[in-house]
């Protein structure tokens, strides 16, 4: 495929993220000549970005969509597949599940996203629990998955004082308040717990800070970090947390396990399906809903050397299986250059008029 056949339109968050994280790794580890990035602003009622995506997906005769920009203008996805152009839609995480929507904006969010979905001709998703979500959501079975890789990383040591580390935005999604409840409701063991991400919410994140005053130095709210900061945070943990109630993978726990450390993570969630990308059980997965059974966990992890061995073995373990981003980035690759050899053939039901 020639240089100027795909073109990757993603969203201008101005914040770190796990889906720019997941788009900035295929982009950097992309098996030829790499699609031209286009970067839409998505701040509620910005006119530019129905016209830059109209531009972008005109522009390419295959583009890969971040659903952040696609899943809310289908009507532009589905105008360009009309034209003859392709639309590979890559969902990180459905729309509707995003926290504080009013039950409204969720459904109209939903009646959006179904749209987008059956628009594209192509739908990349990042987990098979991801997978199974969308199909059950919006009924398209066809779905292309492309797991997140990792970067190998120093290993990281282990502390007298174990430091349990929830990286990603503050907010309700993150699910921080859980961690904290069973923090406090702890025996009062030797024991960090860490928050590291950008504010989303600010009511909540004041919430979660006035929850976790009472550990005193025993717990924080850090602002987001980057590169050479996040590895810094990343050496000092000793478990990493992911206790989403609805997360499409978990790429803090893969970015734990690369450098040899375990996890806690919501049961029957993507973040349980990361946990065991490298095979066996590096860690435990709780319910998101049950601070008894999240206490039990990290009690058992901070006053128990044998659990913390044990953990810590087999997340070394998991560290030399885990993939890179190269399957991930020719899994991508693949579906585009798929729709490019297709192109023109096929147009979908779901777009042409009644």
């Amino acid at each position: 495929m020639d240089a100027n056949a795909i073109g990757f339109v993603v969203p201008e968050l101005g914040r770190p993220s796990g889906g720019s994280h997941y788009n900035d790794s295929v982009m950097s580890s992309w098996p030829d000549d790499r699609p031209r990035v286009v970067a839409c602003p998505v701040r509620p009622g910005e006119p530019r970005t129905a016209s830059t995506l109209r531009s972008a997906l005109r522009a390419h005769r295959v583009s890969i969509v971040d659903g952040l920009l696609g899943c809310e203008h289908p009507g532009e996805l589905a105008g360009a597949e009309a034209e003859g152009h392709r639309i590979a839609l890559l969902v990180h995480m459905p729309r509707p599940e995003e926290p504080g929507l009013q039950p409204d904006d969720r459904s109209r969010l939903a009646t959006l996203e179904s749209a987008a979905v059956h628009a594209a001709s192509a739908v990349i998703v990042p987990s098979r629990w991801a997978a199974h979500d969308l199909e059950t959501r919006y009924g398209r079975t066809d779905l292309h998955v492309a797991v997140p890789g990792s970067e190998r990383a120093p290993l990281a040591p282990a502390h007298p004082i174990p430091v349990m580390l929830q990286l990603g935005a503050i907010g309700p999604l993150k699910n921080q308040l859980l961690t904290a409840r069973a923090a406090l409701a702890a025996p009062r063991s030797s024991f960090v717990v860490q928050f590291v991400g950008p504010v989303v919410d600010e009511s909540y994140a004041a919430e979660l800070a006035s929850l976790i005053r009472p550990l005193g130095r025993w717990a924080g709210v850090h602002p987001a970090v980057t590169g050479e900061d996040r590895d810094r945070v990343l050496a000092r943990a000793d478990l990493m947390i992911s206790v989403s109630r609805h997360e499409s993978y978990g790429l803090t726990v893969t970015e734990g396990l690369a450098r040899g450390i375990p996890a806690l993570v919501g049961r029957g969630t993507g973040a349980q399906e990361a946990l065991g990308a490298g095979g066996g059980l590096p860690g435990a997965c709780v319910d998101t809903h049950d601070p008894a059974e999240m206490t039990a966990a990290l009690t058992a992890f901070a006053d128990d050397p044998g659990t913390r061995d044990r953990w810590r073995a087999a997340a070394t373990v998991a560290r030399d299986r885990l993939p890179s981003w190269a399957p991930t980035a020719r899994r991508i690759s693949e579906v585009c250059e798929s729709l490019e050899h297709d192109f023109g053939a096929r147009v979908r039901a779901e777009i042409e008029p009644p």
